[in-house]
């Protein structure tokens, strides 16, 4: 969960890292009144989960509260934002970068510094000075001396960074963060600030941290399609391929994904509905129709990328029964119209009764997870050659048709 500036400077504030006085705008009145209340000139700046935003016009500098209402407007629009922060600006003497990062491959956490921050910095980033934290020993001063030494920091900026980085560390302990930069951190007038800050939080950890709830990208993340699944019991990854799959248990599911792969095909989406049967258990157990399990599949399929056309469907249990969780299934395909094709495979406690079930012509039973795999990827195949046949047809026929007395071979 990515944080935005505004929320970021907040949570930092509170373990002592220092930004420039500023605050939420959500209309330019409010910039404008933001602008009047600092008495300076003032960068105002779009919020979006985003870096380079300068470069994008979604930061700008205003000399009044008049010119603040009008770079709300230009800043918001420029990045389809609806709020911005309004911040005083400062005398900036030098910029730095300095972050704490969990990075792929690496067995603790890493310190970041380089001495020329601000913007760009992703491009300048591989030239910075990196330490490993052994996570055993947890951050000490000699980690701090190293990455500030390597960095070329100046010697007596030296103490300031390294309690700025030692709060960042602080941070990243407390809310079980990825990543906490500062970029740039501001040498202005002896001090250091951080004029701009990003936090991100590990998704599987934020519903540890209650404090989070009230930040805008837990609304943000509310609002988007893996949030609202959720809410109905699907964990839910978008991976832009052809073949949706739908199952139980997070391990198997994923598994699928890169059998799908690596027998050719492309998986559209992981959508992992373990906790909406879990929720309509008595019903499953007691041969009762899983009426809350159909609804939240139907819904899920709803709110799923569009445009899929196979279904792979994979009910593998040893306690929910899968006979259930098949008529779940059907009635939630019947309920969306499903317009493809489904592969399903079930297999575990009730399964001969599953495997009675009479199915619906566009529904296809698999008997083993190989043979359903083999199927969802031929499906798909199938289908991509039949479009871009048509596709060929219906364009040949608008550009060259077949003149009059020529005769077109069989078949």
């Amino acid at each position: 969960m990515w944080l935005d500036e505004q929320d970021a400077k907040q949570l930092l504030a509170g373990f002592g890292i220092e930004s420039p006085p500023g605050g939420l705008a959500a209309s330019p009145q409010e910039a404008g009144r933001l602008a009047a209340r600092l008495g300076t000139e003032v960068y105002v700046k779009a919020l979006v989960p985003a870096s380079g935003r300068a470069g994008l016009g979604g930061v700008v500098r205003a000399v009044s509260p008049a010119d603040a209402e009008r770079a709300f407007g230009a800043v918001t629009a420029a990045l389809g934002a609806t709020h911005a922060r309004v911040e005083a600006a400062c005398d900036v003497e030098a910029e730095y970068y300095a972050a704490l990062a969990v990075l792929p491959g690496e067995p603790g956490p890493v310190i970041l510094v380089s001495a020329a921050g601000g913007t760009g910095i992703e491009d300048r980033l591989h030239d910075s000075a990196r330490t490993l934290i052994d996570p055993l020993l947890g951050l000490r001063p000699f980690h701090l001396r190293a990455a500030l030494s390597d960095a070329g920091i100046p010697v007596l900026l030296r103490p300031q960074l390294s309690q700025l980085l030692s709060a960042c560390y602080q941070v990243m302990l407390a809310c079980d963060a990825l990543l906490v930069e500062l970029n740039p951190v501001a040498c202005t007038g002896g001090r250091l600030v951080a004029l701009d800050a990003r936090v991100v939080v590990d998704d599987y950890a934020v519903a540890s941290h209650a404090e989070l709830a009230a930040t805008r990208a837990s609304e943000r993340e509310a609002a988007s399609v893996p949030g609202q699944l959720r809410e109905l019991g699907i964990d839910y990854v978008d991976l832009g391929g052809q073949i949706g799959i739908v199952g139980l248990g997070a391990g198997l599911t994923m598994h699928l994904a890169d059998w799908i792969d690596s027998s050719g095909g492309s998986a559209a989406y992981f959508f992992d509905a373990t906790v909406a049967a879990v929720r309509d258990h008595a019903a499953m157990f007691e041969r009762r129709p899983p009426e809350g399990f159909a609804r939240s599949l139907a819904a899920g399929l709803r709110l799923a990328r569009p445009g899929v056309g196979v279904l792979l469907a994979n009910f593998t249990s040893g306690g929910t029964p899968v006979d259930s969780l098949t008529a779940g299934l059907l009635t939630a395909l019947a309920e969306v119209g499903w317009p493809g094709q489904v592969v399903l495979h079930a297999a575990g406690n009730r399964q001969a009764e599953a495997r009675r079930m009479p199915l619906p012509d566009r529904v296809s039973r698999a008997w083993s997870l190989g043979e359903a795999v083999k199927a969802a990827v031929a499906t798909a195949e199938a289908r991509l050659w039949a479009s871009s046949s048509a596709g060929r047809h219906r364009s040949a026929s608008r550009a060259s048709p077949v003149p009059a007395g020529w005769r077109t071979p069989g078949p």
